[in-house]
C-alpha cells in the first residue's frame, strides 16, 4: 500500500460557459457513455439531455415516489439506489428486480461486467458481488462516504483517505485529505472532492491538491468530453464548465 501525502495550492474562482434550467428540482447527476442523466431525490422518473439540449423524460417506475440517493446507467439497465436497497431496471422493458437489500447503502458503483459493488456504512464493509448477485468478496472496517469506477479502478472516498483499488479489491494506493467531504467524481485521473452546500470544488492530481472557488453552490458534479457539470443546491440549475479551466 503506498499512502500519498499532499502538496496544497489555493486557486480564484472560475466562471461557467453555460447553464441549463432543469424541468424540476433535481439532486444527482450522472454522465454514461457521453451523455448526460438527472434525477430528482424522489421520483419515478429522471431525464435525460439530448444533443440538441432538450430534457427527456424516463419514467422507471410506477410508484410514484421513489427514493434515489443516487444511480448509474449502463447499456442495459439502470440501477436506482434507495439507501437500502439497488434496484434494476431493465432499458427496453423497464422491469425491474431487487439486486440486493443491505442495513444501509451509501453509495455503489457498477462494473463494466455490470457487477455491483457497494458500501455499507453501517456494517463498515464494501461488498463486491458478481454479475448473479452473489458476494465475490467484501472489505471489513472501512466507512465510506462515496464512491467511483474509472478505468477498471475502484474510488473509495473515507473521512481521511480516496483509497483506491483494482477490480478485485486489491488495494493499490491510498491518498489523504484534509476536508470533510461528502462526494467524489473521477475524470482523466484527477479526483474532484466536494461537499453538498459549498462552494469549493478541490482537485487531487499528481500529488497536488488544488482548490478552486465557484460562484455557485454545490449539489452534486459530473463531467463529460471536455466539461465538467455542476448541478446548484437547488437542483434546478445546471452549470457547464470548461475542464481545463480546473
Amino acid at each position: 500500500m503506498i499512502l500519498i501525502i499532499l502538496n496544497l495550492i489555493c486557486i480564484s474562482s472560475v466562471t461557467p460557459v453555460d447553464s441549463l434550467i432543469l424541468p424540476q428540482s433535481c439532486a444527482t447527476v450522472v454522465t454514461y457513455n457521453n451523455n448526460l442523466y438527472v434525477a430528482p431525490f424522489t421520483g419515478n422518473s429522471f431525464y435525460h439531455l439530448s444533443a440538441n439540449r432538450v430534457m427527456n423524460i424516463t419514467v422507471f417506475a410506477d410508484a410514484p415516489r421513489v427514493r434515489i440517493i443516487d444511480f448509474a446507467v449502463t447499456p442495459f439497465a439502470f440501477f436506482i439506489n434507495t439507501g437500502q436497497k439497488i434496484v434494476r431496471y431493465y432499458r427496453r422493458t423497464m422491469e425491474h428486480d431487487e439486486v440486493i437489500r443491505a442495513t444501509s447503502i451509501s453509495s455503489f458503483a457498477i462494473t463494466e461486467s455490470e457487477e455491483l459493488i457497494y458500501a455499507d456504512p453501517r456494517t463498515r464493509t464494501v461488498h463486491f458481488l458478481d454479475y448473479t448477485g452473489k458476494e465475490k468478496s467484501r472489505l471489513e472496517d472501512v466507512f465510506v462516504r462515496d464512491m467511483a469506477i474509472t478505468d477498471s479502478l475502484i474510488y473509495l472516498l473515507t473521512p481521511a483517505h480516496v483509497i483506491i483499488y483494482d477490480k478485485f479489491g486489491n488495494e493499490l494506493r491510498k491518498v489523504s485529505h484534509a476536508g470533510s467531504f461528502s462526494s467524489m467524481y473521477i475524470q482523466n485521473g484527477r479526483i474532484f472532492l466536494f461537499s453538498h452546500g459549498q462552494q469549493q470544488l478541490h482537485i487531487i492530481f499528481d500529488q497536488t491538491t488544488i482548490t478552486y472557488g465557484l460562484p455557485v453552490i454545490i449539489q452534486d458534479v459530473a463531467g463529460m468530453d471536455t466539461k465538467i457539470y455542476v448541478l446548484n443546491e437547488r437542483g434546478t440549475v445546471l452549470y457547464l464548465f470548461n475542464s481545463t479551466d480546473f
